[in-house]
């Protein structure tokens, strides 16, 4: 998600800022990550006589420790944020293909027809060559913009950039969508499921690292000269013919996959709650056979309309700037959903499981969780109030989602 975007943000810091950047936010989402595998695991256990080892979603582990108010902010921010994200990656396929709308509107067709024909094993069929496509082209980039770079650009730093690279590191590490799933497929294992989480965090990690320090050695000059300077288009003009060729299948490749896996959730979201609105939760796994058997059946078909439209819609009606879009929900809406919330829920649950328990934590060690979940909880705020300061995007993005959420609750 924030591959295609972290050049242009990290070319005013330089590479050492944006490394340090990277660096801490990897360590903060970690962390995030683990308070809410811990929550998940709980939970998973209080189930029954806790062999109940299925998903446990992220609202509802909102909803049994922050309560029904916490359950719909989660709601409300997932699905804003998803609907935005998406159109972010409608305005990149339109500027990767000259401005053309035809662009947007030919991949959104495509995916829609996928998701309702093919299900959620058609969509992971199409992932897994466009997985493989975007893979290919990243060590194509890295090893030819390796050889064409000079190491000596990684030398320049300005730290006041650093600011900017926050919110674009936060979203392109972050996971935490993921953790349920992961929790519920290691049979709620904490052991297996905190190694899960730490090795498979430092893939996205090494290559950020890897990708900014190859497009930051290639462009020269001072950090000053890149500000409004897009790398890649830079980069593809003088790196030669191959660069030129692969960034546009690179950045292609990245808005794909995080386009089909984005339209998968909220459609498998849609279609839960048009079941439930339905009453059909009885017959959900037999009408999920039935879809992916390959029946169109009117709860899936309108489960992708509602997934895919919206932001189609938005692009449309109120075009915007991808970096600036993809900046804003980085810095607020990723930094309030798995930021902020995962310690919440945690300290709630520590002070129910107290309660039931009849017994308290030594106080020196209640004291220390809760400074540690605070200092977690302060970093991910800091990063909306730092980009908060220079933000002219904010009341541009407000617009496009409440526009998103009027076309899809209007």
């Amino acid at each position: 998600r924030g591959l295609a975007a972290l050049p242009s943000a990290a070319l005013p810091a330089g590479f050492e800022p944006t490394a340090a950047v990277l660096l801490g936010t990897w360590a903060l989402l970690l962390g995030e990550g683990l308070l809410l595998a811990e929550v998940n695991v709980a939970l998973m256990r209080r189930r029954g006589d806790g062999s109940d080892t299925s998903t446990v979603t992220l609202a509802e582990m909102a909803g049994a420790t922050l309560g029904p108010g916490g359950a719909a902010l989660t709601t409300l921010l997932y699905l804003l944020l998803t609907y935005t994200v998406m159109v972010a990656y409608d305005v990149k396929l339109t500027e990767l293909f000259g401005g053309s709308d035809a662009a947007p509107t030919a991949f959104t067709l495509f995916v829609g027809w996928l998701l309702v024909v093919g299900g959620r094993s058609g969509a992971v069929r199409a992932l897994r060559p466009a997985m493989l496509g975007l893979l290919l082209s990243f060590v194509v980039l890295c090893a030819a913009g390796s050889a064409a770079g000079d190491p000596a650009n990684l030398a320049r730093s300005d730290w006041a950039g650093a600011g900017e690279v926050m919110p674009i590191a936060f979203l392109a590490m972050v996971f935490h969508k993921l953790v349920p799933t992961i929790c519920s497929a290691l049979g709620g294992d904490l052991g297996r499921i905190r190694t899960a989480l730490g090795v498979g965090s430092l893939v996205p990690l090494g290559m950020l690292l890897t990708w900014s320090g190859v497009c930051l050695s290639i462009v020269p000059g001072g950090t000053g000269a890149g500000v409004g300077l897009d790398p890649l288009e830079i980069i593809s003009t003088t790196g030669g013919p191959v660069l030129h060729a692969a960034i546009p299948a690179f950045t292609l490749g990245a808005v794909a996959t995080s386009y089909l896996g984005n339209a998968l959730h909220l459609s498998d979201f849609g279609r839960a709650q048009l079941r439930a609105l339905g009453g059909r939760n009885h017959r959900a796994g037999n009408d999920a056979r039935r879809d992916e058997a390959g029946g169109v059946r009117p709860v899936a078909a309108l489960s992708v309309l509602m997934a895919v439209a919206p932001p189609l819609y938005v692009t449309y009606q109120h075009p915007a700037d991808f970096l600036r879009i993809v900046e804003w929900v980085g810095a607020y809406g990723m930094t309030v959903l798995f930021g902020l919330l995962p310690p919440l829920m945690y300290l709630s649950l520590r002070q129910q499981s107290q309660e039931e328990a009849a017994s308290e934590q030594p106080a020196w060690r209640t004291r220390g969780e809760s400074a540690l979940l605070g200092s977690m909880a302060l970093a991910s705020f800091s990063v909306a109030a730092l980009h908060a300061q220079h933000d002219e995007a904010a009341a541009e993005v407000v617009q496009i989602a409440q526009a998103a959420m009027a076309s899809v609750f209007g």
